[in-house]
C-alpha cells in the first residue's frame, strides 16, 4: 500500500472508527507524532469518503451531544481540532 494511502487509511480507522478498534491511543499517538499528519488532513480525499464511514460518523458521532468541539476542547485542543475536521467532512458530504 502506498504510504499516502496507508496514512489516509489509518486516519479513516482511527478518526472515523470505520473498523472497530479497541485500543486507539497507540495508533493515535503515532498519527499525531507524524510530521505529515496535518498535511494528510488537508489533502484528505473528501470527495470519496466511503458511504459506510459517513454512515458511522452520522450515527455515532455527529448525533452525539458530547461530540462537540466546545466540550472536547476542555480535554484537548488537538482533539477539538480533529472534532471540527470530522464535522466539516460530514457536512461537506451532505
Amino acid at each position: 500500500m502506498e504510504r499516502k494511502n496507508k496514512r489516509q487509511h489509518d486516519l479513516t480507522l482511527v478518526l472515523f472508527i470505520g473498523k472497530k478498534i479497541e485500543e486507539f491511543w497507540g495508533p493515535s499517538k503515532r498519527l499525531l507524532g507524524d510530521m505529515n499528519f496535518l498535511k494528510s488532513l488537508q489533502s484528505y480525499d473528501k470527495d470519496n469518503i466511503p458511504p459506510p464511514i459517513i454512515k458511522t460518523i452520522r450515527q455515532k458521532y455527529t448525533t452525539n451531544p458530547e461530540f462537540d468541539p466546545d466540550k472536547i476542547k476542555t480535554a484537548s485542543t488537538a482533539a477539538e481540532g480533529l472534532c471540527k475536521w470530522v464535522v466539516a467532512m460530514e457536512s461537506y458530504d451532505k
